[in-house]
């Protein structure tokens, strides 16, 4: 079974996410902030981070890159989630977050639960 760190500061939308992927048949650990979730990703070594790109302490983006730099880090799939987009802005192209010429994966809040479970299990067969 795998592993899915969901990282977000919004209480409401974390229990969310994390019902969704526990649904999915996934692992699930969570984290409220940029440095917890580097602290749990190199604790639980997660299969998949699931990354909101506005967090408190420091960006989605910005975690993503101290994590990049160990190397059991350097391939885990990444799916950033985002309130900057609305739902029907997503739905007219993928949308996808550029950070130092690696293309990663976004979804916009509010999401479907199938969307999320759908960018998850392509995600983890890449």
């Amino acid at each position: 079974m795998a592993t899915i760190l969901i990282v977000d500061d919004e209480p409401d939308i974390l229990k969310v996410l994390e019902k969704d992927v526990l649904e999915g048949g996934y692992e699930v650990v969570t984290a409220k902030t940029a440095k917890e979730s580097i602290d749990k990703a190199k604790e639980v070594a997660p299969d998949l981070i699931l990354m909101d790109v506005l967090l408190p302490d420091m960006g989605g983006a910005d975690a993503i890159k101290v994590l990049r730099n160990y190397p059991e880090f350097k391939t885990t799939p990444v799916l950033f989630i985002t309130a900057m987009v609305k739902p029907e802005e997503e739905r007219h192209g993928s949308l996808k977050i550029n950070i130092d010429e690696d293309w990663y994966e976004t979804i916009a809040k509010p999401f479907e639960r199938d969307e999320l479970l759908g960018k998850i299990k392509e995600l983890l067969k890449k």
